[in-house]
């Protein structure tokens, strides 16, 4: 009988009259899994899923595909090819979808990336199917990650000399260069793409940028990443520098122990774990930075 089922299983590329499909497929499936475990889902509505939908539709449409059965969408998948990296993100399959979808999608997804020598994506740690699935997918952790937010921090002033000041469009070369070469990822059209949706912040020395910091401003929160700087003194003051004064959130890799610490201490909480698994070449050594939340680029 599942074999049978799977047979009746199809993955496409995504079209626009899919989503508003995938935009509940995605609402419904991650409210599903986060609060079985306890946690607030990262869609607030089907009507925030179809945005995200649509975002990444119109930015990599070769890279958004959607399982199909009997002709409804019952799973969906986006990868982001950025040079010699490629970032998948989200994978979801409809609750009550057959068994197979999720895999289905992936190998769909990893088909579009097969001459890529790195491909990442971020697992939540609780969700231990997920895990299970892109290890037997042949990916492993490469570092874990933890999700921190704080009501009100007490971000302290850096001593850092930079000068910090708004990003402006002829930054955008110099902030895709430097993030690049720190984070091995060709992610220029996924920092176009936030440049116009979210504000961001440089660190600025001698006339060159050093560091940047994009900002999301959401209802009850704003959320820090992506981030990237030389020096934790830089990264600091960037953050220093964004806080408004209300709730913030982040991607904080765990191995950056210093600037985890300093969140510690500043008032944040970690609120979830996760991973960014790898299959193929691993990213570069960690620096200062924070992970981005959209585009899933890591």
């Amino acid at each position: 009988m599942a074999t049978a089922a799977l047979r009746s299983l199809g993955v496409r590329q995504l079209g626009a009259p899919d989503l508003a499909d995938t935009g509940r497929l995605l609402f419904e499936a991650f409210a599903r899994v986060t609060r079985a475990h306890g946690f607030t889902p990262p869609f607030a509505n089907a009507e925030e899923g179809e945005r995200l939908a649509r975002a990444y539709l119109h930015l990599d449409p070769e890279g958004a595909v959607v399982a199909t059965d009997a002709g409804a969408v019952v799973g969906c998948g986006f990868i982001h090819l950025r040079g010699r990296v490629a970032s998948i993100g989200p994978v979801a399959a409809a609750p009550r979808a057959m068994a197979g979808v999720g895999r289905a999608v992936m190998q769909r997804l990893l088909a579009i990336a097969h001459d890529v020598p790195s491909v990442r994506l971020f697992q939540d740690a609780f969700n231990a199917r997920s895990f299970a699935l892109y290890t037997r997918l042949g990916f492993r952790i490469h570092e874990t990650v933890a999700v921190v937010a704080a009501a009100a921090p007490r971000l302290p002033a850096s001593r850092s000399r930079v000068h910090i000041r708004a990003m402006e469009d002829s930054d955008l070369a110099e902030v895709a260069a430097l993030d690049e070469a720190t984070t091995g990822n060709a992610r220029g059209r996924d920092l176009e793409l936030l440049r116009t949706i979210a504000p961001a912040l440089v660190a600025e020395a001698s006339g060159r940028v050093v560091g940047f910091l994009f900002v999301h401003r959401a209802p009850g929160r704003s959320y820090f990443g992506p981030a990237v700087a030389h020096d934790l003194a830089d990264l600091g003051a960037l953050m220093h520098a964004a806080a408004s004064g209300g709730a913030v959130a982040m991607r904080v890799p765990t191995g950056a122990t210093e600037l985890l610490n300093g969140l510690l201490e500043a008032g944040f909480l970690v609120e979830q774990l996760g991973n960014v698994m790898v299959r193929g070449g691993e990213p570069p050594p960690a620096i200062p930075r924070l992970l981005a939340v959209f585009p899933e680029g890591l």
